[in-house]
């Protein structure tokens, strides 16, 4: 029987056969620094790896809970969390030693009122097409100073409960938790930090294919994320205002999250900084939208890269 979890550190993450030979080095890259692991099984546990040596992990059947949900399966566990720092996880990635610590120091500065997206993006103010980004801090990739993004990750998610408090309900029926959850930290006034690491501190195993394939047509995401003003503007009052809180000069605080001068400048000026400003990233994401809406239908060639 399921019983809920209170003031702990967990991670919840979904799964399905296809990952399964890379789970178990996912899985124990992180169970040892938390007090618990929640891993969702959608289609089927045949193949599952064994992980009994890895004591503090709870396997949820789909088939006994909600079925096959795909990445839904991440926030499945919500429900069952009280007062939590929740990280969701993929199961494709080898977390580094320090990941929990590294992240749990961000909380401690922020006093909760933030949330971190390890892999985080900027999606322009004038938003056509999901896919359609002004930069991308990949998880792979190196960060020399923490930077403010609109967009979140769910890979390499955290936030902590006390002050982003939400269950499984929000985020049905569709798969959109990245979305779901950086529209919810928008709502709650949290800033979404992309912190400072270097390169391949976060190891993908696996290519995703979804996402991949998500970007070969104009999904639900699209016109969900239209309805927001995604502008510098409105996430700098956002950050502007959490970091108040803290009640420690900015200064302080611009030091202690590693800040990078560029967005330290534009907290202040609020002038837009040039991550969040239109690049070619997004001229050539635009030509593949309008490739899809073309009656010919989308290129076989994606010219916009390989990460979201």
């Amino acid at each position: 029987m399921l019983t809920t979890i209170k003031d702990s550190i967990v991670a919840c993450m979904a799964t399905y056969p296809d990952r399964f030979d890379v789970l178990e080095r996912s899985a124990r890259s992180i169970s040892g620094q938390l007090d618990h692991l929640f891993i969702y099984v959608n289609e089927t546990l045949d193949g599952f790896p064994d992980l009994t040596s890895l004591k503090n992990v709870t396997i949820l059947n789909g088939a006994e809970h909600e079925g096959n949900i795909s990445a839904n399966g991440k926030v499945y566990p919500l429900n069952l969390l009280s007062n939590c720092l929740v990280f969701t996880i993929d199961d494709d990635f080898i977390y580094p030693s320090n990941y929990v610590s590294k992240i749990k120091f961000i909380f401690k500065i922020c006093k909760n009122n933030c949330c971190v997206a390890v892999h985080g993006s900027i999606l322009p103010p004038e938003l056509e097409w999901y896919f359609d980004r002004t930069h991308v801090f990949a998880a792979r990739d190196s960060l020399l100073r923490a930077e403010l993004v609109n967009l979140a990750g769910s890979g390499t998610f955290a936030f902590h409960q006390s002050t982003l408090n939400t269950n499984f309900s929000d985020f049905q029926p569709d798969v959109q938790v990245d979305l779901i959850f950086s529209s919810l930290a928008r709502q709650r006034g949290l800033p979404i930090w992309s912190p400072s690491r270097p390169k391949d501190w976060l190891i993908p195993l696996r290519p995703d294919g979804l996402m991949q394939d998500m970007k070969k047509e104009v999904t639900y995401h699209t016109y969900e994320a239209r309805k927001l003003d995604w502008s510098f503007s409105v996430y700098r009052d956002i950050a502007t205002k959490a970091l108040q809180k803290n009640g420690r000069p900015m200064s302080e605080i611009y030091s202690d999250l590693n800040l990078s001068q560029a967005l330290i400048s534009a907290l202040g000026t609020g002038r837009t900084p040039a991550n969040w400003q239109t690049s070619r990233k997004n001229f050539l994401a635009r030509r593949n939208y309008l490739r899809l809406l073309s009656p010919k239908g989308p290129t076989s060639h994606n010219e916009y890269g390989s990460q979201i």
